[in-house]
């Protein structure tokens, strides 16, 4: 019998055959975590006010260089304090001509430890 090593439950809860899917590598477990940053507006995690990017309160701002520079300022800080083992290589978001309440957020970042680059996409619904 393989022993299952698991990190932790994989976001969104998946419920499979076998209970919860979950995060088996470290790679995985980053990207989560770092879509959890994105994600998580400030103030609304209760073991900590300061962590969270909040791009979904940014992201249906309209695309100026201020708003660009206030997103990858706020996610290079929290990068830095939450998740410093990752680089932010660049990032973009780009609203829908057709449905202009879907965004489309894209960041490459790389684990230079690991000589790992990925992509984390999210697709936004306001």
């Amino acid at each position: 019998m393989s022993e299952f090593i698991s990190l932790g439950p994989k976001h969104p809860f998946t419920y499979g055959n076998s209970g919860f899917e979950m995060v088996t590598d470290i790679q995985g477990e980053i990207r989560q975590n770092l879509r959890n940053i994105l994600l998580t507006i400030p103030g609304e995690w209760p073991g900590d006010i300061n962590l969270g990017a909040g791009i979904t309160q940014l992201v249906f701002e309209n695309k100026t260089n201020d708003v660009m520079r206030t997103i990858d300022m706020k996610i290079r800080s929290q990068i830095g304090r939450y998740l410093p083992i990752i680089t932010l290589e660049s990032l973009d978001y780009n609203r829908n001509l057709d449905n202009k309440n879907l965004v489309t957020f894209s960041l490459i970042y790389s684990i230079p430890t690991m000589d790992i680059t990925d992509t984390l996409t999210i697709l936004l619904n306001n």
